[in-house]
């Protein structure tokens, strides 16, 4: 199992290149960027082991996968919520952590999905967070 460390700097060499990110579903074959409103691109969505473009949520499972998490266990969002924590602009919402517990967390689907965002963005929140779990 890797460290939350090893599984952010693997994200980041995931997602290094703009071409490699994309918005609105784990992941694609090639990058979407969502207009205003516009919520998904299920219709490009594919099978995250056949994607070549993956959200940041998307990216984290396909290192989970990569490490023999089950798809479920992999696309458990809390674990990446907890992982990035407050490098996440924007107001954090109410979840649930692994044992059933009300927490509050930033919404990291919202921060990569909002019209507008960035590659250079999702990067320096990826940055932010390795520089922040390199002491653990």
């Amino acid at each position: 199992m890797l460290s939350t460390l090893e599984h952010l700097k693997r994200v980041r060499e995931i997602l290094a290149l703009p071409e490699h990110w994309t918005q609105g579903n784990y992941g694609t074959r090639v990058p979407v960027r969502l207009a205003p409103g516009q919520l998904s691109q299920a219709n490009l969505a594919v099978p995250i082991p056949l994607a070549s473009c993956f959200c940041l949520h998307g990216a984290w499972a396909k290192v989970a996968m990569e490490n023999g998490e089950g798809f479920q266990a992999a696309i458990n969002h809390f674990p990446l919520q907890v992982a990035l924590g407050d490098c996440v602009p924007g107001e954090a919402v109410p979840d649930f952590d692994n044992d059933g517990n009300p927490v509050v967390v930033p919404s990291v689907v919202d921060f990569n999905d909002a019209p507008g965002r960035t590659h250079e963005e999702i990067l320096e929140v990826l940055d932010c967070a390795i520089k922040k779990h390199a002491g653990d």
